[in-house]
């Protein structure tokens, strides 16, 4: 079995997948910005299904590094994984710079992860403190609640002719 080849495809596929993850983050990053709902609920959708990719990718990965290892105690296998097969050096330089680039891939992804988290937390915080000076202003207001006999003079209904 050719493991050089088999290591370059799994790479391969996996740095696919995780370049579209975060092309997914920086796009919903942008519609976040621009509190565009239809579009975070779209790309959310979409990150759905790379991340269910994702975890097509990673298993197969594990599972490949688990009948060359001959374990299924990840903590067993080598920190470098590379080390385990004997591969040319032009080979093993090709895949140690596929590492790199996956490495810094999944750097892009946690910021931008993190970045969008506060994002987030940013317009929940608009909604929930508009709304709470809504909810404020209507009851100090004295509309039309239930249970309550009677309706005071109301700010959202002009009784003067």
């Amino acid at each position: 079995m050719d493991h050089g080849r088999t290591l370059h495809q799994f790479y391969q596929k996996r740095i696919g997948v995780y370049t579209e993850l975060k092309e997914l983050l920086t796009q919903q990053q942008q519609a976040l910005l621009e509190n565009d709902a239809e579009k975070i609920r779209r790309i959310t959708t979409m990150q759905l299904t790379c991340l269910e990719n994702i975890q097509q990718q990673e298993t197969a990965w594990l599972t490949f590094l688990k009948e060359v290892y001959g374990t299924d105690d990840l903590s067993r296998l080598p920190s470098n994984v590379l080390s385990g097969f004997q591969l040319p050096e032009t080979q093993a330089n090709t895949l140690r710079q596929h590492q790199q680039q996956l490495r810094g891939l999944l750097q892009d992804i946690a910021e931008l992860k993190e970045s969008n988290q506060v994002l987030v937390e940013n317009s929940l915080g608009f909604i929930n403190t508009l709304l709470s000076h809504i909810t404020e202003g209507i009851q100090r207001k004295g509309v039309y609640q239930p249970g309550k006999k009677t309706v005071a003079q109301t700010g959202l209904v002009n009784r003067t002719l």
